[in-house]
């Protein structure tokens, strides 16, 4: 099942990191994430690991999953794939 992010919102402090964003993530495709420094990537990936919570927005294709299936770690956990 395809990853597919709708409307995606966050704010920090007023300030909107993530604005409506939206994309469909094909499975079992390596998919890059590029974009100007500031322009919520971190904060995407935080959102899609389950460490933050958007303000706004759906991701489907996830239902039932763990974090650990899209391949997330931390810098202190030792995995076997990162993103």
């Amino acid at each position: 099942m395809n990853l597919r992010i709708e409307g995606l919102v966050k704010q920090y402090d007023g300030r909107r990191v993530l604005d409506g964003f939206s994309a469909e993530f094909p499975e079992g495709k390596t998919t890059a994430i590029l974009a100007p420094s500031g322009a919520g990537k971190t904060t995407l990936l935080r959102i899609l690991c389950g460490l933050e919570k958007p303000d706004a927005g759906a991701i489907r294709g996830m239902e039932g999953s763990s974090a650990a299936g899209l391949g997330c770690c931390l810098k202190h956990q030792t995995c076997g794939a990162g993103i």
